[in-house]
């Protein structure tokens, strides 16, 4: 019997299921790139609770790959604001539903993130340690004094806005800009992380293989120190597909981690990228 097509779920303008689906149809794979907002309509999925409690999902015999981060607004724009968020909701809680439940998914969804990671910084922070991974000082605040005296104090810091998946490296020479960036917002959380200055490097997890990324040289990077409890950490958190990002010293020390994410961006594997759209081609096929 012939296996239903592979489903990618991501949006339009998502670089990784581009690659993706470009190398799945040059490997002669058959491939759907199906926009989260349309996944409702496109597909017509239905799930459906038997009397013994089994969940049954007509899309069953589909292997996913989800990129979805969060849906982005469905509702026309003369809604009121409050009737356009609750439309949002609705159809972000349906789909998280939908996706968690299916079986046969890289990256499933939890309750609190429908990306797969499901964990603060803070929380990833105490899960890497738990792995065996070096991890930075850190402290929060959301005040700018707080802030500039931890500055005066340490001579390399990283900041993490609470809303945003980046993550800024500064050496003390650059605090002016990281104090603009605290200002804008002051009331908003601030992770703050005390650490060395070295060079950034980004691992990118699919399927069981890791590839590891210098971003400041431009080249491929060896860390057998940390492979493993890379490995645990992302087995421990349920991740297929994951990202983790971390600071190589300039001179002798440790690989220090530093936060990672569930959705994977291309540019920080572009040199190795057929290697790792193989692997997710592969573990996509393991579950036909």
């Amino acid at each position: 019997m012939r296996a239903e097509p592979i489903l990618i779920l991501a949006e339009k303008d998502d670089a990784v299921a581009g690659a993706l689906s470009r190398y799945a149809r040059h490997r002669k794979k058959s491939v759907d790139w199906v926009f989260p907002r349309e996944f409702w309509r496109v597909l017509a999925p239905e799930l459906r609770i038997s009397r013994k409690g089994r969940i049954q999902s007509s899309l069953s015999g589909r292997r996913i790959l989800s990129r979805c981060g969060a849906l982005r607004p469905i509702a026309p724009r003369d809604w009121a604001p409050k009737d356009r968020h609750y439309a949002w909701m609705e159809a972000q809680a349906a789909l998280l539903a939908f996706l968690a439940a299916h079986p046969r998914i890289i990256n499933r969804p939890k309750p609190a993130d429908i990306s797969g990671c499901g964990l603060r910084l803070t929380e990833q922070f105490l899960a890497a340690e738990a792995a065996g991974l070096a991890v930075p000082d850190w402290t929060v605040t959301t005040r700018l004094r707080a802030a500039l005296r931890f500055l005066k104090r340490h001579e390399g810091v990283a900041v993490h806005r609470d809303h945003s998946e980046d993550i800024y490296c500064f050496p003390r020479a650059k605090r002016e800009r990281l104090v603009d960036e605290l200002a804008g917002s002051p009331r908003s959380p601030v992770l703050l992380l005390q650490g060395q200055i070295g060079y950034l490097t980004v691992t990118t997890f699919a399927a069981g293989q890791l590839w590891h990324f210098d971003v400041v040289r431009q080249k491929r990077l060896d860390l057998p120190d940390a492979e493993a409890s890379l490995r645990s950490l992302f087995g421990r958190c349920g991740l297929e597909f994951a990202q983790a990002v971390g600071i190589l010293p300039e001179g002798p020390g440790r690989w220090v981690f530093h936060g990672m994410t569930a959705l994977p961006q291309l540019r920080h594997y572009l040199p190795f990228s057929d290697e790792v759209n193989e692997a997710l081609l592969g573990r996509l096929e393991e579950m036909a």
